[in-house]
């Protein structure tokens, strides 16, 4: 009887290790890419204020100033904005 309780004890501090681990790993990993996100908005702002395009002017400029049709270029300004709203 002592044995099969302390087994199901284990058990029981086992997955809530494991559980707080997973906890743990995700956390890290949100920090990170928060992190991240928050350095690129920080170097697009730094270059921005340098005078240097906000990284997607490289590409609404040529999709406007092609001799596509009406509709490809639509299609690629939009594709551009989506590119933006996803930063």
């Amino acid at each position: 009887m002592r044995d099969s309780w302390t087994g199901d004890q284990w058990a029981e501090v086992e997955s809530h290790e494991k559980i707080a681990e997973d906890v743990r790993e995700g956390n890290e990993k949100a920090q990170k890419e928060f992190l991240r996100r928050k350095q690129l908005r920080r170097d697009r702002q730094g270059r921005s204020a340098e005078g240097e395009p906000d990284g997607f002017a490289q590409y609404r400029g040529p999709s406007r100033g092609r001799d596509s049709p009406e509709k490809v270029r639509e299609a690629a300004l939009r594709e551009v904005g989506k590119m933006e709203t996803v930063q």
